[in-house]
């Protein structure tokens, strides 16, 4: 049995638009190449965002507005041209088990005033930085792998003070690649026979 992929691409607004107060699950599915965002989460969206493969989005992959409480688990997130990931203000939501990668901008943007439980994340190659935290962002940031992303690892800005900061690895030898270790924890996805 081979589970199916379902094919979202290219559309010219965002691929997914999560309604304010929806709760959608979205899993299994190829989010890709649309000219804004992969996902947008409206404010007060909350919804489960699992076993996707986002990738080559306009925009953000995934942009969580005010309010939104989505959680964001086992996903392969990567090259947009904007963050991976970007919470905005007073966003939230829990982001655990990625592989965030590659994207244009900040692998993870968490703005001013956001509040995101970020854990056991792989976080790396980004253009920018692999995790970058305004002033006054808060949260949880812990048992994630960033590493060799082109600025810093991890940036907390001047006032960033309210990020709770724990057990980040930051490898500089030898990256952990998804799946590929034992103590990986991310899932792994089918492969995308084409899009649909």
């Amino acid at each position: 049995y081979q589970r199916r992929v379902h094919g979202i691409y290219a559309n010219g607004q965002p691929n997914i638009m999560v309604e304010e107060g929806a709760d959608p699950m979205i899993r299994h599915n190829h989010i890709c190449d649309g000219l804004q965002n992969g996902i947008w989460i409206k404010p007060n969206g909350k919804g489960t965002v699992e076993h996707n493969i986002i990738s080559g989005n306009a925009y953000s992959n995934v942009d969580i507005m005010d309010g939104a409480c989505p959680t964001i688990r086992h996903n392969r997130i990567f090259d947009s041209q904007k963050c991976g990931i970007c919470v905005a203000e007073n966003g939230g939501g829990t982001i655990t088990d990625n592989d965030i990668s590659g994207n244009g901008y900040s692998n993870v943007g968490m703005m001013s005033g956001s509040r995101a439980t970020i854990l056991r994340n792989l976080i790396h190659t980004s253009k920018q930085h692999g995790v970058f935290v305004k002033p006054l962002a808060g949260g949880v940031l812990q048992d994630n792998n960033v590493y060799a992303n082109t600025l810093a690892n991890v940036k907390l800005e001047d006032k960033a003070t309210e990020v709770v900061c724990a057990n980040n690895q930051n490898p500089q030898l030898r990256p952990r690649t998804a799946g590929a270790d034992a103590g990986s924890t991310l899932a792994p996805l089918p492969a995308v026979r084409g899009r649909s």
